[in-house]
């Protein structure tokens, strides 16, 4: 890896389902110093989240139960994100739906959000010199095909569970290891 090249935050939320009325209910970002801070959000302060999907906990293995007992208040956890993240930008492989999700969740806490997120794919693509450029054009679906790759190479450097926020950052983290070497 280029020793000068800074590597990026990344965030990744889980969510109560894919529907239009889900909600967060973990994050996790890096530092950067490789750390990653990671918790699960108590849904149950907010009456109007009542949205679950059952195939989303079978996915992410979250139940309200753990959520309930172990999940931190959402206000909570909007303020430490801001305390953390403040004036920084955080990748995410699911744009939309991660800021859909950090979206609801300070909006649900009545706090501003000081921080931004950025597309972790546009980011690796253009270390891997696959995105277009005036001297090379090269398609959406190549840039997709070798992202990919690099998703499964990372896959396999990861421990844990896939689809709980922490493993996922960590999975991002690995991806950029690749595409800066």
């Amino acid at each position: 890896m280029d020793e000068n090249l800074k590597q990026p935050l990344f965030i990744d939320f889980e969510a109560s389902s894919l529907n239009a009325d889900s909600y967060p209910i973990e994050v996790a970002w890096s530092l950067e110093d490789g750390t990653i801070e990671s918790h699960l959000i108590n849904p149950y302060a907010i009456d109007s989240w009542t949205d679950w999907d059952p195939m989303a906990q079978t996915i992410h293995g979250l139940s309200r139960n753990t959520l309930s007992n172990e999940g931190k208040h959402l206000k909570w956890v909007a303020q430490r994100m801001n305390e953390v993240l403040a004036d920084k930008v955080l990748l995410t492989n699911a744009y939309e739906f991660d800021l859909d999700w950090c979206e609801t969740l300070f909006k649900a806490a009545d706090e501003k959000m000081h921080f931004t997120f950025g597309d972790a794919w546009q980011v690796f693509g253009q270390h891997l010199g696959v995105c277009s450029s005036i001297e090379k054009r090269v398609s959406r679906q190549n840039l997709y095909h070798e992202l990919t790759k690099v998703s499964e190479q990372a896959w396999k450097q990861v421990t844990g569970e896939q689809h709980r926020a922490s493993v996922d950052v960590q999975q991002l983290i690995e991806m950029w290891g690749i595409v800066t070497k």
